[in-house]
């Protein structure tokens, strides 16, 4: 109990009536008596039903990553060819033998696996390097391995050879070649799978996660939310604290659920300042903009009562941003160091000590800097305000800060994150807050993981388990798109309520589970107006204030970037390729780029940064003034190859900028093509949430590049009308020029 206030009773048993805020015992005892799982069913989903799929789905889920990586493997005999290389020998039929060994391995693998060279040139691609594991009776030996540099011009059929990189470096006899992004993967496995096993010991969790209830806490607990929020934040930052111990947060493109975040963890300091809080995000770079906003947010208020500590690992330490990188173990260890140092000196310096006090801080001055290890174990042990990768959420890393759970677990991107990545931060804690939006981009390889439960349905009718899988469909998606599932389940019980009779008076105050921002802050209105619509059911509000954005530095629009409509400078573009049968940027086939939009790309760049110098140009992109977007990986490197040095860093794909932003964005939308069915002509473009992040990452001008004919063909059964309300929405909101027009390609493609 956190506190205790009296009120008056008034003539005739009269309570006043702020006392209708306060949750009534009745409410209380009941949520407590659901918040036990011994063996009950709990409303809406039976208990055991849901932890029996948690169980299957995450087995199935760490199974199916294990075998992917697995199939990236290939077995090879090693001969050395001079002092320091050695030339790779695949063994197909140890490969075979290896794949065969395991059902769904061998389903993942497919008949013909790409030839050796293909494959392992494509993934050197980046750094030229690869990763050499041993083989231990037929099995790679994931515990340790080799990096080792391709010599592509030696390379060639079923042969590759390699460099060794380091004399002292030993080279196995028979190996497994392994990419070198993949280096560790086996190793953060076995640590979602610990963590898994330990979040199914964690009953109250797992019922929460399924099923959630919270408590709502006592009224006026937390002091004043800072009076410069807007929008729905003043009234979600209170719901947040609240609710216990359970709370998601759902915050579409804009709407500053990092602020909110940041809001949230400074009212709970300065009401608790010994709370013990465990920050974490999937990438580095969603942790580190959450970790500088809630820092700035606390300096902003004078709080300085916290300890910050940023986990990495040696490997990732470079991921770091350096705004954040000053609060590493090896940065608070040498600055507190120099402190005591300079402490020390300044003592002495001073006089006024007697003779043995100044000989302990000599000793002190002198020795300090051999006490970095023990100074280490101190400052992880008093940090209370830790921020690391769900990756790095380990016992490695936080079991030398606190063999306690942590008071409050707030993980970032959680719509983004398969659960088995979420379960490692999650059992470091006993209260614990999502944020994210299912709305947005899903775990890597969601629709992949979906598409190989619907294949599991067909395969031989011996394999009972791979069936079986298949048969579970359903419950195992619920369980993968976790944060979806606690939306879904809460709007259900919205809508049961509704059509309930209404509660008596003073019975029906309990914290919301989940929240929704619904004002936006990023993108000008007529950016926002499509996103709004096609997503979000028209539900997200812009602020005024984004209309009254300055144009970003060095720019100068041209004409067909600067038209205006009721006296307002239009945001949104569609600069039209023209349609397939026209044949002036057709995709290439099988490759998804389009040279055709790579030269409009390039020529729009162009006349973007005309007269401008390499520097000019430099600040655009570091500055985050201007990016260039595409859903594929091939489109992004032709890209990179045509715009050379001068946009260095400009060219993203949009997983890759999911949780980035910046005034221009250019998107290049590749697809065109002759097919008749929308998912031949679109792929994996027909999903809304890699659109929605596509065209909601602009602050002040987006512009699609991409044949509009083929993207609104309406003469055809569509499998979704997303695309449909995309095209009314660019003609209601924005502005469409042909490419030709704006004399951005010639008439008869890109050659012309």
């Amino acid at each position: 109990m956190t506190g205790i206030e009296i009120f008056p009773v008034y003539t005739g048993g009269r309570l006043p009536e702020e006392v209708d805020e306060f949750p009534p015992w009745t409410e209380t005892l009941d949520t407590v008596e659901k918040l036990s799982i011994r063996g009950q069913s709990r409303s809406g989903t039976s208990f055991g039903i849901w932890r029996h799929d948690v169980e299957d789905a995450l087995g199935f889920l760490l199974q199916l990553h294990r075998c992917r990586a697995e199939t990236r493997l290939y077995p090879v005999k090693v001969d050395p060819i001079g002092s320091n290389r050695y030339a790779l020998v695949y063994e197909e039929i140890r490969h075979k033998k290896y794949l065969q060994g395991n059902p769904l391995r061998n389903q993942l693998a497919g008949r013909n696996p790409p030839p050796m060279r293909d494959f392992f040139s494509e993934a050197a691609a980046q750094t030229g390097h690869l990763m050499l594991l041993p083989d231990n009776n037929s099995q790679p030996e994931s515990g340790w391995g080799v990096e080792v540099k391709l010599v592509n011009e030696e390379s060639a059929g079923d042969r590759i050879v390699i460099e060794r990189l380091h004399k002292t470096d030993v080279i196995p006899r028979f190996a497994w070649l392994q990419p070198t992004e993949d280096a560790g993967v086996f190793w953060q496995l076995k640590q979602q799978e610990d963590a898994c096993y330990e979040l199914m010991g964690m009953q109250a969790l797992v019922a929460q996660l399924g099923d959630p209830v919270s408590v709502a806490g006592l009224r006026n607990q937390w002091g004043e939310v800072d009076g410069k929020l807007k929008g729905s934040a003043r009234t979600v930052i209170p719901e947040m604290l609240n609710s216990w111990p359970l709370f998601a947060l759902q915050g579409p493109p804009g709407t500053g659920k990092t602020t909110v975040a940041a809001e949230a963890i400074r009212l709970m300091l300065a009401e608790e300042p010994h709370q013990r809080i465990l920050i974490s995000a999937q990438s580095h770079y969603a942790l580190d903009n959450l970790a500088e906003r809630v820092l700035e947010t606390l300096d902003k208020h004078k709080n300085k009562d916290f300890e910050a500590l940023r986990i990495a690992s040696n490997r990732t330490s470079a991921k770091v941003d350096l705004s954040v990188d000053k609060y590493s173990i090896d940065k608070l260890t040498s600055r507190r160091i120099g402190d005591v140092e300079e402490h020390c000196k300044h003592a002495l310096k001073n006089g006024g000590l007697r003779d043995e006090l100044r000989n302990i801080v000599q000793e002190w001055r002198d020795t300090v800097g051999d006490c970095g290890m023990e100074l280490r174990g101190r400052l992880r042990r008093a940090s209370n305000l830790v921020f690391c990768t769900t990756g790095a959420a380990t016992g490695n890393y936080l079991g030398s800060i606190t063999g306690d759970p942590f008071d409050w677990v707030i993980i970032e991107e959680a719509a983004k994150a398969w659960p088995t990545e979420l379960a490692m931060p999650l059992t470091w804690g006993n209260r614990w807050t999502l944020i994210g939006d299912h709305k947005q981009l899903p775990a890597f390889g969601r629709v992949d993981m979906e598409n190989v439960l619907t294949e599991l349905a067909h395969v031989d009718p011996e394999f009972t388990d791979l069936r079986e899988h298949a048969r579970c469909r359903d419950a195992y998606l619920r369980v993968f798109d976790l944060f979806r599932h606690l939306f879904k389940t809460a709007e259900d019980k919205e809508t049961a309520a509704s059509e309930s009779p209404p509660a008596p008076r003073r019975t029906s105050r309990r914290s919301r589970l989940v929240e929704k921002l619904t004002h936006q802050f990023r993108m000008r209105s007529d950016i926002a107006n499509l996103v709004s619509e096609v997503f979000y059911e028209g539900k997200l509000k812009t602020d005024g204030s984004t209309d009254k954005r300055d144009k970003p530095p060095y720019i100068a629009l041209p004409p067909y970037l600067s038209i205006k409509k009721k006296g307002k400078e239009k945001s949104l573009y569609w600069i039209d390729t023209g349609s397939p049968g026209e044949g002036l940027a057709l995709e290439e086939p099988s490759q998804r780029w389009n040279r055709g939009e790579i030269t409009v790309v390039g020529n729009l760049l162009k006349d973007l940064a005309k007269g401008l110098f390499e520097e000019q140009k430099s600040t655009l992109v570091k500055s985050n003034h201007l990016a260039v977007l595409s859903p594929y990986l091939q489109q992004v490197k032709k890209l990179e190859q045509a715009l050379g040095s001068d946009f260095t860093g400009a060219v993203h794909t949009v997983d890759a900028f999911q949780g980035r932003e910046a005034d221009i964005v250019i998107v290049s939308m590749v697809r065109c093509n002759q097919h008749k069915k929308q998912r031949q002509q679109l792929g994996f473009l027909t999903r809304p949430e890699r659109i929605n992040v596509l065209f909601s990452r602009a602050r002040y001008l987006l512009i699609i590049v991409g044949s509009f004919p083929h993207f609104n063909r309406k003469d055809e059964v569509a499998e979704t009308d997303l695309w449909s309300k995309i095209c009314d929405g660019i003609d209601s909101h924005g502005v469409r020029r042909t490419a030709g027009e704006c004399h951005l390609i010639g008439d008869r493609g890109p050659q012309s």
